[in-house]
């Protein structure tokens, strides 16, 4: 799985990206899924962050960084423990929605 920070368009009448995707791969690194996994950051016309960089972790957790906020973000499956889903294993599955903290 690869997962990409889309950092998002500033000069585009219709704001694009602003969000993290996912890209599974198959056994000869095709593409065979390309999704959103966590999105917030683009609010309508407005934006209130821009992902840049993401790094996993060995707990399976993900980092994603922001210049608008200088911040970083971890992401964490916190379903049950014996589940078969997570970020590092590669089959996490759902779509995650980042919230402005005001």
């Amino acid at each position: 799985r690869i997962f990409i920070a889309e950092h998002g368009s500033w000069n585009r009448s219709t704001k694009l990206g602003y969000r993290v995707s996912s890209v599974t791969l198959d056994a000869d690194s095709r593409v065979v899924d390309y999704s959103i996994f966590a999105e917030g950051w683009l609010d309508g016309p407005d934006h209130w962050g821009r992902p840049v960089d993401v790094a996993v972790l060995p707990d399976g957790s993900l980092l994603v960084s922001d210049d608008l906020q200088g911040a970083v973000y971890r992401i964490r499956y916190t379903g049950s423990p014996s589940a078969s889903s997570g970020v590092g294993d590669g089959r996490c599955s759902g779509r995650g929605r980042i919230a402005k903290r005001t």
